[in-house]
């Protein structure tokens, strides 16, 4: 990062909106020779400066207060918000085109979905795995349910509130409509005989038709007309732009309708920060340069009331915090957690395969790396290959997580692994990164199958956007006190 143990802000911005390094100018300084200005002048220009600064605070507070990291090896660093959660937010007017999101958002959840399911199916006709039919069945008779459902949310929007105002957005209103009820008699014929076994020829067949029936909902869900700008999320150290990530704006877009409802909105995300320009396509920008667990909401100011209710619970409900929840309140600068649990992490590494050789010989020298907090633990290295076997326990004896039980169960912390090949000066080349969730044990659970101990699998491995192999390992976290 070259930030070391500098101080180190986030800044969350849309547009201009929250933008405080670009575009900014001194309007307050006076020119050299202008010898007129007397007290009058002084006043005015101090109730303008106080009116500057009170519409600032109404329009939000971008950026967090700077704080130095923590390091315990020189190669990780942590800051510690502990139980002080930093909050910023955005106000500001804009057009309302939420409809362009909300279909947006239905029609990506239906290819997501889709697309997985034939995954599913397809896995099974290479590996040449009995009944492949029977989950592309299940994923055509979903992917036809999901194109009904997108047909009765959206009939009648065309003159909504929400539904825009120009003459594109209800052509496309039209056509959108049209053209699912037309993918949807599609489907109604690719369907199979029940009472006959397909095939290979004849489900390869159907899955090409299937796949493209893919690529035309892909199509379908790209907006032409974009109503927010994208949400940039920025680490500052020393007043410069270090490392971003952008996140569209869809994803955080809130409806009371959970498939308009973006896949960000009013959750905790895991995201990673990246380098800037062209150094994020070299080797310096294989490497994360921050990793950041946040929680994101955006909608109408008259929708407030629903900020929190995906918040993990366990705060101190202060008179500042109720204040989120009112229309014209304005949100404290942090929250304070007062439930906070104690778990033992442990990582069984097992092997990993096709990981990407670094050596002059293409092989590798690999060992794997957990962080957590401002905690890490490393394997042992295995020489000269691409698919090394540690069959190791990395133990985290003690970490510490904010938030109570029932929010913990359901979404447990995302838990970066990374893989490194050890060079022979001690030096060391970033291979790849997993995301690994693990299994959460509180004390009312039994450690028993088939829970426990958590069945070994296999993550993706990823350098930057390129595919780096696969890792076989299993995480779980058991409550301690």
């Amino acid at each position: 990062m070259g930030c070391g143990n500098k101080p180190i802000s986030f800044e969350f911005s849309i547009g201009v909106h929250g933008n405080q390094i670009d575009g900014k100018s001194n309007r307050s300084s006076k020119p050299q020779n202008d010898d007129s200005s007397d007290e009058d002048d002084d006043d005015e220009t101090q109730l303008l400066q106080q009116a500057a600064r009170m519409a600032e605070e109404k329009a939000g507070v971008s950026t967090t207060l700077p704080i130095k990291p923590e390091t315990k090896d020189k190669n990780y660093y942590h800051i510690p918000y502990e139980e002080r959660k930093p909050v910023v937010f955005l106000r500001f007017p804009k057009e309302d085109h939420r409809r362009r999101f909300y279909n947006m958002n239905i029609l990506s959840k239906i290819a997501d979905k889709f697309e997985s399911g034939l995954g599913e199916a397809n896995d099974r006709i290479v590996r040449d795995r009995p009944r492949p039919d029977r989950p592309f069945k299940r994923t055509m008779l979903e992917f036809a349910e999901g194109l009904m459902n997108y047909s009765k949310l959206t009939k009648g929007t065309g003159g909504g509130s929400a539904a825009g105002k120009t003459k594109l957005d209800k052509e496309r209103n039209k056509m959108l409509i049209r053209e699912v009820d037309h993918l949807r008699k599609k489907v109604g014929k690719m369907r199979l005989d029940k009472f006959r076994k397909p095939t290979v020829m004849e489900m390869r067949e159907k899955m090409k038709l299937a796949k493209s029936l893919l690529q035309r909902i892909k199509h379908l869900a790209a907006e032409p007309q974009h109503c927010l700008p994208d949400l940039f999320v920025w680490m500052l150290c020393g007043g410069k732009r270090t490392a971003y990530c952008r996140i569209p704006s869809r994803k955080l877009i809130f409806s009371i309708v959970g498939e308009e409802k973006g896949e960000m909105c009013g959750k905790i995300n895991t995201i990673f920060l990246r380098l800037p320009g062209k150094k994020a396509s070299g080797p310096e920008g294989w490497a994360v340069q921050a990793k950041l667990d946040v929680y994101l909401w955006l909608g109408l100011n008259k929708h407030r009331r629903d900020v929190m209710k995906g918040l993990p619970t366990g705060f101190e409900q202060t008179k500042d915090v109720k204040a989120i929840m009112k229309p014209s309140g304005i949100p404290p600068m942090l929250i304070t957690y007062k439930v906070q649990r104690t778990f033992q992490l442990r990582c069984h590494m097992y092997q990993a395969r096709s990981i990407i050789g670094s050596d002059d010989s293409g092989l590798s020298d690999p060992f794997a790396r957990v962080i957590f907090g401002d905690q890490v633990r490393e394997s042992q290295v295995i020489e000269e290959t691409l698919s090394p076997t540690w069959d190791e326990l990395l133990l985290f004896e003690q970490v510490t997580i904010y938030g109570n039980k029932k929010d913990l169960k359901e979404d447990p912390p995302t838990i970066a692994v990374e893989v490194f090949d050890h060079d022979l000066g001690g030096g060391t080349e970033f291979i790849g990164r997993a995301l690994v969730k693990p299994v959460i044990k509180l004390p009312d659970d039994v450690y028993c199958k088939p829970r426990f101990p958590p069945m070994l699998a296999w993550y993706n491995i990823y350098r930057g956007q390129t595919p780096a192999g696969e890792i076989l390992c299993a995480l779980e976290m058991i409550e301690v006190g």
